[in-house]
């Protein structure tokens, strides 16, 4: 028997989805083995994750335990401008165009997703400081590609955008790109970390929204049917799926009208 939490409840629930019910989460089914229904919520709950994301649910909100926040500051050593983690004094604001950095100067584990970017500085205006912050837009290479070598971008203008930047990720490092005009003293990243992985013996409680638990139980039906070639329920999870983010989608672009939040294109 598994440990006493509400993921036996989902591993039941979703035995019952999939026709395959039985007593207890942790029990194997006549057609699925109870580690592969565990498998399944593992998948389905990091494909909800990642919907989410993509919709610009406020994720954070519901799971903060999922991300990081790591703060890096900007010094002179040598003469070559380096990131540090304690706020120096006095604070050296840099130009931040064109910036190059490895990625595991900031958070040395690859199965962290750099999820945010902002820059932070001052502005000057008649004698008081007041601190400004530019939103990083995360971007792929191939639109920022002509831009790397100074040729005009069929797809955006780094000089064009003076309330933020670019940034994207190759080889291992982070390129930030943006007006010769923005300078910072500091850059925050916000990092998803790994999602856990799902089995019998996994003491948590899993936090599903109540209205997203038909999404979640479709999602983890949906790599089960998949799993076992059953092309009807298939199409039958995936067209519930579909419909399930159409509906949450509009929630979000509602909630964000109302709210006059300008959501970051991912």
């Amino acid at each position: 028997m598994g440990t006493n939490t509400n993921l036996l409840n989902y591993s039941k629930q979703l035995a019952i989805k999939l026709r395959d019910p039985v007593a207890d989460g942790s029990d194997d089914g006549k057609v699925y083995f109870a580690e592969h229904r565990f498998g399944y919520l593992t998948r389905g709950f990091g494909k909800l994750i990642r919907n989410l994301e993509s919709i610009n649910y406020d994720v954070e909100s519901v799971y903060p335990q999922f991300y990081s926040i790591v703060d890096k500051y900007f010094t002179t050593v040598d003469n070559q401008n380096l990131l540090i983690s304690d706020k120096p004094s006095p604070l050296l604001i840099v130009p931040i165009n064109s910036y190059q950095f490895s990625l595991s100067t900031i958070l040395d584990n690859p199965a962290f997703k750099l999820y945010k970017v902002i820059a932070e500085s001052t502005l000057t205006k008649e004698n008081d400081n007041a601190i400004v912050y530019y939103r990083g837009h995360s971007i792929k290479i191939n639109n920022a590609f002509e831009t790397l070598y100074g040729l005009p971008s069929t797809h955006y203008n780094p000089e064009d955008n003076k309330e933020g930047f670019y940034f994207f990720i190759h080889n291992g490092n982070i390129r930030i790109l943006s007006s010769v005009d923005i300078k910072a003293y500091a850059l925050h990243f916000l990092f998803r970390n790994p999602l856990p992985h799902f089995s019998a013996s996994t003491n948590i409680d899993l936090i599903i929204p109540v209205e997203m638990e038909d999404l979640f139980l479709s999602m983890s039906a949906l790599e089960g049917s998949i799993d076992v070639g059953n092309q009807a329920k298939v199409n039958l999870y995936r067209e519930e799926v579909n419909t399930e983010l159409t509906f949450i989608a509009a929630g979000v672009k509602n909630d964000n009208q109302k709210e006059k939040v300008d959501p970051v294109d991912e």
